[in-house]
């Protein structure tokens, strides 16, 4: 459990750097000389597809930040299981 656990944490600082560079790559590309129609074009598309990796690099964040909500549940019924089994004895 303990190294899913690293390993999770790991990625999560991956994400984070990836993030972090990209945003300064974003934020230093839209600074550029005067070009024709066709540079502004490709800075754009570019910018465009930074914003869409980085979504989703916050969403593999936010998913590893939040506990599965699919073995959350199976915990509590598993809990609540062993409750009912434990009442049930007693």
């Amino acid at each position: 459990m303990k190294s899913i656990k690293d390993m999770l944490l790991k990625t999560r600082e991956e994400l984070v750097q990836g993030i972090a560079r990209k945003s300064k790559e974003t934020a230093v590309s839209g600074v550029s000389d005067i070009g024709d129609i066709l540079d502004s074009v490709s800075e754009e598309r570019t910018r465009e597809l930074y914003m869409i990796f980085i979504d989703r690099e916050k969403q593999k964040l936010k998913q590893i930040d939040t506990p599965s909500t699919g073995s959350k549940r199976k915990r509590t019924v598993f809990a609540r299981s062993a409750a009912s089994k434990s009442r049930g004895r007693a």
